[in-house]
């Protein structure tokens, strides 16, 4: 009978080969378990702790795997909440852009989105029946392009919001800091 430690290595030789393979048991996994003439009761308890190993692999990842979801999400609403200031400020100042000494800060105003208010006094010119199932889709580019040619679409409206643009300055590199 095997010690421990060659039976751990083995299992984490199977485990790491199995990773590999995408969990696809090949003719290599089947002869590593086999290697030592293992009888069907010992095989089955080689299987056992592979799939042990592999669960507890599969949960540490998946740990690991939630926190970094969570830091991107932290992170992603840092950097939204900054832009949010520096766009308040910019607001406030009523300034159309704000420099630092290697970034400047530009208010752009956004493409006009079709805002719909009331779906049900939209004209029937606007909306597409997709079929199966019916479903009545409006065709929000369409009623867009009326409102721009000076058409009133009852139930529409467009709105302009803002966003911020980023432009990082082309004479001062990072690493030539004054």
């Amino acid at each position: 009978m095997k010690s421990l430690p060659a039976l751990i290595s083995e299992a984490n030789d199977v485990a790491r080969f199995l990773m590999e393979s995408d969990g696809e048991i090949t003719p290599e996994v089947e002869a590593l378990i086999d290697k030592s003439g293992i009888e069907l009761s010992q095989k089955m308890d080689s299987y056992f702790f592979v799939i042990q190993e592999l669960q507890s692999r599969a949960t540490a990842a998946q740990e690991r795997a939630d926190e970094w979801a969570k830091a991107a999400k932290a992170c992603s609403s840092a950097v939204q909440n900054l832009k949010t200031r520096v766009m308040l400020a910019m607001q406030s100042l009523d300034v159309p852009e704000m420099s630092g000494s290697e970034v400047t800060f530009r208010r752009q105003a956004n493409p006009p989105a079709t805002i719909i208010e009331n779906q049900a006094l939209i004209p029937d010119e606007f909306i597409n029946i997709e079929v199966p199932p019916p479903v009545k889709k409006i065709d929000k580019k369409a009623i867009a392009d009326a409102i721009k040619r000076g058409r009133e679409v009852p139930g529409a409206r467009l709105d302009r919001g803002e966003r911020l643009v980023t432009k990082v300055a082309a004479s001062n590199k990072l690493g030539d800091r004054k």
